[in-house]
């Protein structure tokens, strides 16, 4: 190699070094970008179906207390019943 083309040379390596390293910052920040992605659905996932658990016991309750109050029914519990009226006339019924 002569001389001239010596500072050719290098100044070509550190373009391709610093075009090297640009490309592996986009790399890792796509990456990461992901995975970030895939965490906040994975969560956003886990929110849903917790919601949607206690949806479900909130409604069988809900379902098991309404039986308790329906005279004839095989869950009905008249002290329930009498619980609820005096709680409601408690609380603004009359």
């Amino acid at each position: 190699m002569t001389s001239k083309n010596n500072p050719l040379i290098k100044v070509f390596l550190v373009l391709l070094l610093f075009i090297i390293g640009i490309g592996f910052s986009v790399f890792s920040t796509i990456k990461q970008s992901q995975a970030s992605e895939i965490s906040n659905k994975q969560q956003s996932n886990l929110q849903e179906r917790f919601t949607r658990t206690q949806k479900l016991k909130m409604e069988k309750k809900l379902q098991h207390e309404l039986s308790m109050l329906i005279p004839g029914n095989k869950s009905f519990n008249s002290r329930f019943l009498h619980h609820i009226l005096a709680s409601s006339n408690k609380h603004g019924g009359k």
